[in-house]
């Protein structure tokens, strides 16, 4: 974010010869402080551009005093001879406004690679900056990210204010949060002790530091030597070339010190860049300087030199011009072209090194991406095998450049829910752990609780309860107890509470209950709960089988607790500040606290990798355990037949796709996950990326022999889990339609009320009083009743009152229904029917 290079302006002639002695002749000047590098990148991006080309690109740099108007008019004037097609820079701020004058006036466009505040941006400028506002907001995105509400903006210059746009006006925008924010501005020269130490005085430990790269790396050391770097401490860097800078000093202080980039210093054409650019330079200091910029050093600005060149080379080529502006400062015309060559390239789009380059209807580059970096106390780290580069000869762009197991998932998905995605690297390696004095989480990392046995029995208990609601609702669950009697008074419901939950138990157990379901919501249900049972049966079964029949190599330790005990004399270690190490210093068990005071007080035992402690493992000169994820153990164990997994987990997490709150795509992609776990897509892919690619399967023959049964695990079954519930819904809805239609049946029949009888029948069902059901609509005659040999006993009109005090006129429909229905499965209560009928026969 400096301003410290010098100005250079150049221009370019597709029509121009490029000959030996016109090349030195227009690549004579040099920067005014000696490193040459602006017109090397200037050089190399300009190479780059005329390649394959019939009539090649030249640059021209003209050198300008910094801070010079005189000088830096005169040289605008001189290009103009050589009918240019445009101007860069110049990079010094003082001498930039006055030539963005004469560009402007002339429609002369004007590449520019730095930073220019919105009331100074002139219509001919095409700034490949990205806009200060943009900018902001993603800082202003990470510290909502953190959950900051009190710290400290460290800034160096009045200039870089603009930056803190979007930041200082937090304060206004989060209503719900007192956000405490205190602005110290640094004072000119390199020492900052002094307001330093009144930061730290403040107590605040959270900031927000902005400055030019050249003092940051002074800045960080300064705080770090008053006391405000430490695990307290937590930094959020502004500079795009925070990753340049050397911070193998601030790494194992232990402050949270997180930034930005914009692009892989590791990749494939940045380092063709750097190579080129080096060359360039030893060219044009005829060979006193070698390797100016190291292999992880480039920065931001000349990388936006070379997309600035091919940028504005690549509008050239698609409009096809073949003159240039035919202009003077003398006469003061302006270039016929020059505004629609300025209104093209703002509508382009093009992918350059520092990512995706386009620019919004104000002309502001407003669209990018970074990556967000951090260095913990262990430094980067990189995992396998969920995403990596792809071993390839070839240059390859965009998600074909990575492979991996994550990889694959996400390819699944958006196949299975047409969606489009882009993979960007999270560099700092950092799976997430949480911070209980902070109250908050650092990386990425979501607790996963695996309670089959604890789902098993809540879904016991609610189909049961289902059942016994459903069979309420449920008309046809309301029968006549004794069949032989055709006009009964009341009628029962099998579907108690207690044979509810026989009937679930007895298909658990796959036994019978002599309970059969009548109506089509509770055969729905109980047909729901068989399936689910004879899944969860099976395969817990099948785990049981394969438990009993492998057969375990024997260790000399078998769980942790032999591992602390240490009967063997073997050391123990983890990675240092991982999540490994962290969960064996937060847990309150006495038996991994005394592990970890034992870690603790050993750090030659502690390493930097995993791949350190497989290392370590694998060596003949120590007896060494490591402690580390599960899944990347059993990664290297199938990679290395030397070393084996001893134990059960001590800790459950899981991986995850996250996402934003209340994300709409939440639930889609959470189904499409399940039907990949329920198709075997996962399990196929973990096999691929664990034991078949990148060296996987070499202690196959080891394996087949000798394993453990691993424990069924709520992932294992969470389809069932699923249909379970589907089903249930289902049942319900046709429990409410069966009601429903029977009480609009009755109301038509009867001429009553249907609301009146809607009511009337939920009073009863919502009461829960019992199993048994008066018949408030019941009319009984002589020829339909049995005859009775006394006359005093021979019936006539009968009358019931129910609940809405109403006389009932003709047998209702469900007793008709009833008296010709499962007779089979009633006959004991038929046997006792007729027996109570003879008595009251000869009574």
């Amino acid at each position: 974010m400096g301003y410290e290079y010098a100005p250079c302006y150049a221009n370019y002639d597709p029509l121009q010869k490029t000959t030996t002695e016109t090349l030195q002749e227009l690549k004579r000047a040099i920067f005014d402080d000696g490193s040459f590098l602006y017109e090397a990148a200037f050089n190399v991006a300009i190479e780059a551009a005329s390649e394959n080309q019939e009539n090649p690109f030249v640059p021209n740099v003209i050198r300008t005093s910094p801070g010079d108007v005189v000088e830096a008019e005169t040289a605008v004037c001189s290009l103009l001879e050589s009918n240019v097609f445009g101007v860069f820079g110049p990079i010094h701020r003082s001498s930039l406004q006055h030539v963005q004058s004469i560009a402007d006036y002339l429609e002369l466009p004007q590449i520019i690679t730095e930073f220019i505040e919105a009331q100074n941006r002139n219509w001919s400028a095409i700034n490949l900056y990205p806009s200060h506002i943009a900018y902001s907001q993603v800082f202003a995105d990470i510290i909502k990210m953190k959950g900051w509400t009190d710290f400290t903006i460290i800034y160096e210059g009045a200039e870089l204010l603009p930056f803190l746009n979007n930041i200082l006006t937090m304060q206004n925008l989060v209503t719900d949060e007192n956000i405490r924010m205190t602005v110290v501005q640094l004072p000119d020269g390199d020492d900052y002790r002094i307001q330093l130490k009144s930061i730290k005085m403040s107590g605040s430990v959270n900031y927000l530091v902005i400055s030019g790269k050249e003092n940051l790396a002074e800045i960080l050391l300064q705080a770090q030597q008053v006391g405000i770097m430490s695990d307290k401490h937590s930094y959020i860097i502004m500079n795009p070339d925070f990753h340049t800078i050397d911070i193998e000093l601030f790494k194992h202080g232990g402050s949270n010190i997180t930034g930005v980039r914009f692009f892989d210093q590791s990749s494939e054409n940045i380092q063709n860049f750097i190579k080129s650019l080096n060359e360039q330079v030893t060219d044009l200091s005829e060979g006193k300087i070698e390797n100016a910029v190291p292999e992880s050093a480039l920065s931001f600005n000349l990388a936006l030199v070379y997309d600035a060149v091919s940028l504005y080379t690549t509008a050239l080529k698609t409009i096809g011009l073949e003159e240039g502006s035919n202009i003077t400062c003398e006469y003061q015309d302006t270039w016929n072209f020059g505004s629609s060559i300025i209104n093209f390239v703002r509508t382009m789009e093009i992918d350059g090194m520092t990512g995706v380059i386009k620019f919004d209807e104000d002309g502001l580059r407003s669209d990018f991406e970074v990556d967000v970096l951090e260095v913990m106390s262990h430094g980067f780290e990189k995992s396998a095998p969920y995403g990596m580069l792809r071993e390839s000869s070839n240059k390859l762009e965009g998600n074909n450049r990575y492979e991996g197991f994550g990889i694959e998932v996400i390819e699944e998905l958006a196949k299975m829910n047409e969606f489009n995605y882009t993979f960007d690297i999270q560099a700092d390696g950092v799976y997430g752990s949480y911070d209980s004095k902070t109250k908050k989480w650092t990386g990425m990392m979501e607790k996963i609780m695996d309670g089959v046995w604890g789902w098993l029995a809540g879904a016991y208990v609610g189909v049961s309860v289902l059942l016994f609601i459903l069979g309420r609702f449920a008309p046809e669950e309301w029968q006549n107890p004794y069949p032989c009697i055709e006009e009964p008074e009341t009628l029962d419901n099998q579907f108690t509470l207690a044979n509810a939950f026989w009937f679930t138990l007895g298909s658990v157990l796959t036994q019978g209950s002599e309970i059969a379901p009548i109506a089509v919501s509770t055969r729905m249900a109980g047909s729901m709960w068989w399936f689910f049972t004879l899944i969860m049966v099976s395969s817990y079964t099948a785990n049981l089988a394969a438990f009993l029949t492998v057969e375990s190599k024997f260790y000399a330790i078998k769980s942790v607790s032999d591992l602390a005990s240490n009967p063997y004399g073997i050391t123990y270690g983890a990675k240092k500040g991982g999540a490994t190490f962290s969960f064996f210093k937060e847990s309150d068990n006495l038996l991994y606290q005394k592990m970890y005071h034992y870690m603790d007080e050993h750090p030659e035992l502690m390493t930097s990798t995993n791949d350190e402690g497989l290392l370590r493992v694998k060596s003949e000169k120590e007896n060494y355990a490591f402690l580390m994820e599960s899944t990347s153990i059993e990664y290297m164990v199938e990679r290395n037949c030397d070393v084996a997994q001893v134990g059960g987990l001590l800790d459950n997490k899981g991986y995850g796709i996250a996402m934003k709150k209340n994300s709409p795509y939440r639930q889609p992609m959470s189904e499409s996950i399940l039907q990949l776990q329920e198709e075997g897509k996962l399990a196929r892919m973990k096999d691929k990326w664990w034991k078949e690619k990148r060296g996987g399967g070499a202690c196959a023959d080891d394996d087949a022999s000798s394993g453990d049964a691993q424990p069924l695990v709520l992932a294992n079954v969470g389809g069932v889990f699923i249909v379970l519930v589907a089903g249930s819904a289902l049942a319900v809805v046709c429990a409410f339609i069966e009601m429903i239609f029977d009480v609009w049946m009755i109301s038509r029949t009867h001429k009553v009320s249907f609301k009146d009888e809607l009511i009337a029948e939920l009073k009863f069902i919502l009461s829960f009083s019992g199993d048994t059901k008066p018949v408030r609509h019941r009319e009984s005659t002589g020829s339909k009743s049995p005859k009775r040999d006394d006359d005093d006993d021979k019936s006539g009109d009968v009358e019931f009152t129910g609940d809405d005090n109403r006389p009932d006129h003709a047998p209702t429909p469900r007793s008709e229904r009833s008296s010709h229905s499962n007779h089979n499965a009633h006959s004991r209560r038929q046997s006792n029917a007729i027996q109570i009928a003879r008595m009251r026969k000869f009574t």
